[in-house]
């Protein structure tokens, strides 16, 4: 197989996206936003834009009061999108469902108890929907997980564990419980993220049991931060409660069954010190992939830490502060995942071992950017975004250019390196100087066995690991290929070069014995 190393214009595509038939989600008219990727230094390069806005809702286009508060979304299997919004009054605190186009199928206050009585939602904060679109919600206020069918009526009802339900609950964790996301493996298991707890995730059987904590570690307050909690009344301590640095915020299950979490940033030098090494510490850790242990089994092989944004170090003119702060994961095909900037308005997208994919998006709303974004899910070619700052949900559809690298990492995750070569030629032909698809390249050119080939493409992308591992087999190879020749070259110029010495001792071994038998005469 022989890679071919495309050479062209690097342009950016904004693939003209279709748009929405409905008059519920309102067509935006499209304009290109930032879309970039980082290499080997943590320089930001341009890339082709993996998605285009192709529309944005809010509550006043489906007919309903405004959305308050957007907390959560969800996208089932079902295809749609089940969103959860809150508010001071009562019909503010609701599940909208919506179709994946965005149009309005129902709008849920409450859900019918098993006595057949309605009750309303207090504030529901997270959604999850599994296979047999059972729906699970986390309900704040009454500090409730709520297990339902998918007409809303009651299944199952799961309260803030107490110390009689186990004995490493105490009435102080009770008190401070406020379960706010969650996610349901295929075992049904429930995982609780909640806020106010850093004891770990909650872990529900499908029975509801209370069975303890998932990965559990430790809040870290600045100086300052104790210092103004102290000072703080009671009221204001009340309303810092939603802003606690928590070790988790949010979970999601990926493809595999196991958990993504997303970790509160406790230490803003921490993640700034993984930034400027390259590598990723437990301090600065904003994101983890869980096994069933609790154990983070992430490959964070990239470019650099799985933190969002790289280029925090100087002062950036752009008007951009600080580092990214993690709100939500949303796990994709391929063991791709998806994280979402709540400071920048940014959208980060991953492969399995950590490489940058693409990010995009921004604050400017409008070309298509967020304002306030909380919660990321996704279904097919379809990225829906909750942006609280301007109390809508937007969708974004997947360009051509995304729509190659997916092909291509899903190529490569099945071993069809024939189509995972002509998948990173087409993201090549896109953008010629998109690193990922030189390390795709090497990569196949490694498992063909063209070291020397799969070595000048590692040295094209900066892949300094990966070029190791070529150098490495290249020269085995180089050593099997000329080893047998070298050793008969050097037997035969050994025996060449014995030829004369052995010629010239015979021939004075015999003078002397002529010699000697004319002496015995």
């Amino acid at each position: 197989m022989k890679i071919r190393k495309l050479v062209c214009a690097m342009a950016a595509l904004l693939t003209a996206s279709a748009g929405f038939q409905t008059a519920s989600a309102e067509k935006v008219e499209e304009r290109a936003f930032p879309s970039y990727t980082y290499g080997l230094w943590g320089e930001a390069s341009d890339c082709p834009a993996p998605y285009t806005l192709d529309g944005r809702v809010t509550g006043v286009d489906l007919g309903l009061p405004d959305f308050r508060q957007i907390n959560d979304l969800f996208a089932a299997a079902n295809g749609r999108v089940y969103v959860a919004v809150s508010g001071p009054e009562e019909e503010d605190n609701r599940i909208i469902v919506l179709d994946e186009q965005l149009s309005l199928l129902e709008t849920a206050e409450g859900y019918t108890a098993a006595d057949g009585a309605f009750v309303r939602f207090g504030e529901p904060l997270g959604i999850f929907v599994d296979a047999d679109s059972d729906i699970y919600i986390c309900d704040g206020k009454t500090k409730e997980v709520l297990h339902l069918d998918g007409q809303f009526r009651e299944k199952l009802i799961i309260p803030a564990p107490t110390a009689e339900a186990s004995a490493i609950i105490n009435e102080e964790f009770t008190e401070r419980y406020r379960p706010s996301k969650l996610a349901v493996d295929p075992t049904g298991r429930i995982h609780v993220v909640a806020i106010n707890i850093n004891e770990g995730i909650v872990e529900f059987e499908p029975d509801g049991t209370f069975t303890g904590f998932l990965a559990a570690g430790k809040v870290k307050y600045s100086t300052i931060e104790l210092l103004w909690r102290r000072l703080s009344t009671a009221a204001q301590r009340e309303r810092m409660k939603d802003f606690v640095p928590v070790e988790y915020n949010n979970i999601e299950l990926d493809e595999d069954g196991y958990l993504f979490a997303t970790l509160a940033a406790m230490d803003e030098n921490a993640v700034r010190g993984d930034i400027q090494s390259g590598s990723s510490s437990d301090q600065g850790m904003v994101v983890r992939r869980l096994n069933y242990l609790g154990s983070d089994i992430m490959d964070r092989n990239g470019y650099g830490p799985v933190v969002g944004d790289l280029d925090v170090l100087d002062s950036d003119l752009s008007g951009y502060t600080g580092i990214s702060q993690i709100t939500d994961v949303s796990c994709g095909e391929n063991g791709t995942f998806t994280l979402l900037d709540n400071n920048r308005s940014h959208i980060f997208t991953y492969s399995q071992d950590g490489y940058l994919l693409y990010a995009f998006a921004g604050p400017d709303v409008t070309a298509g950017g967020l304002r306030m974004p909380v919660a990321v899910t996704q279904q097919e070619e379809y990225l829906y975004v909750a942006d609280t700052g301007t109390r809508s949900v937007c969708v974004y559809r997947q360009t051509a250019f995304a729509r190659s690298v997916q092909q291509a990492l899903s190529a490569e995750y099945t071993g069809d390196l024939q189509e995972a070569e002509a998948a990173w030629e087409a993201v090549l032909e896109q953008s010629a100087e998109y690193a990922l698809a030189y390390v795709g390249l090497g990569k196949i050119a490694y498992q063909s066995g063209e070291y020397e080939t799969a070595m000048r493409l590692f040295e094209e992308s900066q892949n300094s690991t990966w070029y190791s591992k070529a150098f490495k087999q290249y020269r085995a190879q180089q050593m099997q290929r000329y080893f047998v020749p070298a050793v008969v070259l050097l037997a035969a110029t050994a025996v060449l070069a014995a030829v004369p010495l052995t010629w010239r001792y015979i021939r004075r071994r015999r003078r002397r014995e002529q010699r000697e038998r004319r002496e015995s005469l």
